[in-house]
């Protein structure tokens, strides 16, 4: 390779789509030594002054059109995506949301297993063929490109020729996973009896939000385990308490289920029932037996009531 400064007869020669037509001034570099310079006229008319060193290192070839057919030809290896635009980006788009982790889409496709056939995933010419075999087409207008959009025919299927269809965006609405059939559309509200429209597969148990709040509370109801009051017998819901299942319906009946038994006169009976009968506080019947107080002293002695006023 010639030096910097070095002068070198470069007319008429061909440097890829560049023609040196003539020598044109030099260039002084920022250490002031000379580069000598070419005026070139590319292939496609355009011409352009280019450094010698790049001529001959091969980093200039063109004005810049080689690089762009190369692009192009990388991105038209079929030669159809500039006839099909629209039909290409059908095809791009399949590919993004089955295979392309980051798509939004992708969680709803590849991340459930649907894949593209073989004959399709990497020959577009394949898919168009099959398209426009199957009914696909576009129609400028006004507002644009109006074209059909592909449809699995099972939702959960592949895209393949044999579960693939052209349709209208109406019906690729109504084949959806959440999307109701016609013959499903309607419910009758259990609480109220009114007839309903649901719009999604998942739908909704009752007609409005007041029959909804009274649905989930006949359900509560009808899932509740009950059991009885050992003391009373009333009926009510049982719980865990503290481990342990509760045996009573209220604090009353607990109290007298965990009260002790006092007989007197031959009668035996419960703390808060010999209160009852004496009208003697159960808790001073039992501060009573606390102190060693005889049962009939406990139930015969009257409570003292104090005067804490001061008053006669």
């Amino acid at each position: 390779m010639p030096k910097k400064g070095e002068c070198m007869n470069l007319l008429s020669k061909r440097f890829g789509r560049w023609t040196v037509v003539s020598k044109s001034e030099p260039q002084i570099d920022k250490n002031g030594c000379a580069i000598n310079r070419w005026l070139c006229k590319c292939d496609c008319g355009n011409e352009k002054i280019v450094l010698q060193p790049s001529l001959i290192s091969g980093r200039s070839k063109s004005c810049g059109c080689l690089n762009k057919d190369i692009v192009s030809k990388m991105r038209n290896k079929h030669g159809l995506s500039n006839v099909g635009s629209g039909l290409y980006s059908v095809w791009h788009g399949i590919k993004y949301r089955c295979y392309c982790k980051s798509s939004h889409d992708y969680p709803n496709y590849g991340g459930r297993g649907i894949t593209i056939c073989e004959e399709w995933k990497n020959d577009f010419k394949a898919f168009h063929d099959w398209a426009i075999a199957n009914g696909y087409k576009e129609e400028k207008t006004d507002k644009g490109i109006n074209m059909l959009t592909i449809d699995r025919i099972d939702v959960n299927g592949n895209y393949e020729p044999s579960n693939c269809r052209f349709v209208t965006n109406e019906v690729q609405a109504k084949n959806k996973r959440n999307t109701i059939p016609d013959d499903e559309r309607f419910r009758v509200c259990p609480v109220c009896g009114k007839i309903y429209e649901i719009h999604t597969r998942k739908g909704t148990n009752t007609c409005s939000q007041s029959c909804g709040a009274k649905f989930r509370a006949m359900k509560m109801r009808n899932t509740k385990k009950m059991s009885y009051c050992v003391i009373c017998g009333k009926e009510f819901e049982k719980k865990i308490d503290h481990g342990k299942e509760k045996k009573y319906c209220s604090r009353e009946c607990m109290g007298i289920g965990k009260s002790p038994f006092l007989e007197y006169n031959g009668e035996k009976r419960r703390v808060v029932e010999w209160a009852g009968i004496t009208g003697i506080e159960a808790s001073v019947i039992l501060t009573r037996l606390k102190y060693g107080w005889d049962i009939e002293k406990i139930l015969t002695t009257p409570t003292q009531i104090k005067n804490r006023g001061g008053k006669k």
